[in-house]
């Protein structure tokens, strides 16, 4: 080890999905120095945690560093997180292991976990507001499904039973799609990614005349590219999706008065041709209302960078935050599906 590096001064932010793990080095004030990605094994819960353990060690050794340099880590889970504990994540194919536990066993620091839209809602308050002055934040994730993470007061909010946020849920249309969850017209069902591809399916199928039907793959972006193509097809089952999402918006706000709502998800990564009908609905709720035009400016919604990762983030900053004194993260019950 380079003696002139001091022990157990860095830190590992971890975003964990069910096909890749991207690890982040950075220093004891949060500051990044590397990120890698690498692939995960999920054939068990012993290859999850060794495909982790490989992660994290490729990273260090990218970066010059050894375990015993690192003081904390914070990952982020897609699934039902509790005190450490993965309760549930279908992806991972982990049910009731004690993940966290068995990761500092194997490397000798202390892990700390969230669940992944939670931990990016950390990560976007951790961004802006360096940026900005902030209190409250919401982060609604747009991807294959729909999620809202909750900075409250600083601190990630997770409701009396870890579902604060799960707008993906709420019912939006009664008369709509059949949901998972088993509800009708949830806004997953009408505005995340495989619902846009859906849509657009059905009515290629149906005959309606759009450039989608030379698309080799339907799904959200090629509904996108085909919106930045001005395709009929494509525009009205956008800007039906914008519709939904302001709404989801106007929600979060009246709900929850934060100082920003920042949109992120895969779907997202659209950037304008995802961000402007977004705004243009909104825009037009302002229209009706006064309370809307106090409440929902256009300078209080913004567009995640798509060249950032916010649960990595959010995991950097989970791990910085348990250094902190009497601040050990709190951990409660975390439930998500999205």
């Amino acid at each position: 080890m380079n003696p002139s590096v001091s022990l157990q001064s860095y830190l590992i932010g971890l975003d964990v999905g069910g096909t890749k793990i991207e690890t982040a080095v950075a220093r004891a004030n949060g500051e990044v120095l590397g990120r890698e990605v690498t692939a995960i094994d999920v054939s068990s819960p012993e290859q999850v945690v060794q495909s982790v353990v490989h992660a994290i060690e490729q990273a260090l050794e990218a970066n010059g560093l050894e375990k015993l340099q690192v003081a904390a880590a914070g990952a982020g889970v897609p699934g039902q997180i509790e005190t450490g504990n993965v309760r549930l994540a279908v992806n991972l194919n982990l049910e009731n292991y004690s993940l966290a536990q068995a990761l500092s066993a194997k490397l000798g620091f202390p892990f700390f976990l969230e669940n992944d839209v939670r931990i990016a809602a950390l990560g976007a308050f951790d961004h802006y507001s360096h940026l900005e002055s902030l209190s409250n934040l919401a982060f609604l994730s747009i991807g294959t499904g729909i999620g809202a993470g909750l900075v409250l007061d600083g601190r990630v909010y997770r409701g009396s039973n870890g579902l604060a946020g799960e707008i993906g849920h709420t019912i939006f249309d009664p008369n709509g799609p059949q949901c998972k969850c088993g509800m009708r017209g949830c806004l997953e069902t009408l505005a995340a990614g495989p619902a846009l591809a859906l849509q657009a399916q059905q009515a290629v199928q149906a005959g309606e005349q759009s450039i989608l039907e030379s698309f080799s793959t339907l799904d959200s972006r090629a509904v996108y590219q085909a919106f930045r193509q001005e395709d009929p097809l494509a525009g009205r089952i956008v800007r039906q999706a914008s519709a939904y999402l302001a709404q989801a918006i106007q929600w979060i706000v009246m709900a929850y008065d934060v100082d920003k709502v920042v949109l992120g998800g895969g779907v997202s990564h659209d950037g304008a041709a995802f961000l402007q009908p977004v705004l243009e609905e909104l825009a037009l709720l302002r229209s009706h209302s006064s309370l809307a035009r106090r409440q929902l400016t256009e300078q209080k919604i913004a567009l995640f960078p798509p060249d950032l990762n916010a649960g990595l983030l959010g995991a950097v900053a989970l791990a910085k935050s348990s250094l902190l004194p009497a601040a050990v993260p709190e951990q409660t019950k975390e439930v998500t599906d999205s």
